[in-house]
């Protein structure tokens, strides 16, 4: 028997899979805001994910109990303003 109070964000919940390519989360690249700050975005690739396909930030990642994959560095032409 399932517990249906489980949270649907849980990476263990057997409900949600990964995608084809074996991946939960996918980075996409880069933001930078209005002060030059940047920060990392990522799409959640969970199948059947209540956030499946959303953008989101490292930070949205962490309270969703998603691991964040490996994330290069921002590229130079980013970073200089």
């Amino acid at each position: 028997m399932s517990d249906v109070n489980q949270d649907p964000s849980s990476e263990s919940d057997e409900r949600f899979s990964q995608n084809d390519q074996g991946e939960h989360v996918k980075f996409l690249g880069w933001q930078k805001t209005r002060t030059g700050e940047l920060y990392p975005l990522y799409n959640i690739m969970v199948k059947g994910h209540p956030n499946f396909g959303s953008t989101v930030s490292d930070k949205t990642l962490q309270k969703l109990n998603l691991a964040i994959p490996r994330t290069p560095p921002p590229q130079a032409d980013l970073k200089n303003p």
